[in-house]
């Protein structure tokens, strides 16, 4: 089922290195989301499940 972007209330963000990639996650997150502001966690993690990516993102509709 696809879901509009307002309709997402929460997101986690898994961040591979965060000092270096924080910034970066940060800034495309709100491009995304635009004015809506989910509620959102971001937690800097040693890997993702998929090894050449640095963000993991899961949302909640």
């Amino acid at each position: 089922m696809l879901y509009a972007r307002s309709q997402i209330v929460e997101t986690t963000v898994l961040v591979r290195n965060p000092r270096e990639n924080l910034d970066t996650a940060a800034h495309l997150h709100v491009e995304y989301f635009g004015e809506h502001r989910p509620v959102s966690t971001v937690m800097g993690v040693s890997d993702v499940a998929l090894p050449d990516h640095l963000v993991e993102t899961g949302a909640t509709a």
